[in-house]
């Protein structure tokens, strides 16, 4: 896979502005687009049920 940033460059932008994963952001592109491998899905799957864990344990504003 490629076209990921840097993980010192995707740290400091979540970090930074609490934007997702640019890795997130392609796996919901695959997830409509395909797949480029077996192991890109499984990595995918795995990205996408650790961020619904982090929605999960997050706090509700009202």
């Amino acid at each position: 896979m490629s076209d990921y940033p840097t993980g010192l460059d995707e740290s400091w932008c979540t970090a930074e502005f609490a934007l997702p994963s640019a890795f997130l952001i392609k796996c919901a592109r695959a997830q409509h687009l395909g797949f480029e491998s077996p192991t890109q899905q499984k990595a995918c799957r795995l990205m996408f049920l650790r961020a619904a864990e982090t929605a999960a344990n997050g706090f509700v504003l009202n």
